[in-house]
Order: C-alpha cells, then structure tokens, then sequence
C-alpha cells in the first residue's frame, strides 16, 4: 500500500517542509487572523477549481472558468457602483 502512495507521501513530506520553513521564517503567517484572511481571499479560488476539477475527473473538460469570473466580476462591479450591497448603517 505504501509503495502504491509514495509519490502522494513524498509530496506530503515536501508540503510539511515548506510550512515549517515558513513558521520559522516568519512566525506571524500561522496567526488566526492571517489564515482566516488567506482563507477568505482564496475562497472564491478554491470554489471555483474544486467545481472544475470534478468536472476534469468525470471526464467533461471546460475551460469556460475564466469567462464565469469575468461576468461576476463585471456583475458585481456594476452592482457596487449602484451602491450595493447597503450597510444596515446607510439606511
């Protein structure tokens, strides 16, 4: 079973590396309030490659991403410029 995951291992350990080099580095990454920052900024990010690489593993291949995240983005500045969302504080 272990030879079977050793590429998957070996890139576990390589993974596990990293991060302690960066702990020693720079101590104030792995504070709460730096990983939930990291976390809300690359949430959009993680939501959108999970959807695509279910997609690439039932073998229906897109590349419309890009596009999808275009239109929101338009969307959403339009949407701020109108004054939206409202903060329970203007109205």
């Amino acid at each position: 079973m272990i030879a079977r995951l050793r590429r998957e291992l070996a890139l576990s350990g390589v993974l596990v590396a990293l991060l302690a080099v960066v702990a020693l580095a720079a101590p104030g990454f792995f504070a709460a309030g730096n990983l939930r920052n990291l976390l809300v900024d690359a949430l959009p990010l993680l939501v959108a490659a999970t959807g695509m690489t279910l997609l690439m593993l039932a073998g229906q291949i897109d590349i419309s991403i890009g596009a999808q995240f275009a239109v929101c983005g338009v969307v959403l500045g339009l949407a701020s410029k109108a004054g939206l969302p409202r903060s329970r504080r203007s109205r």
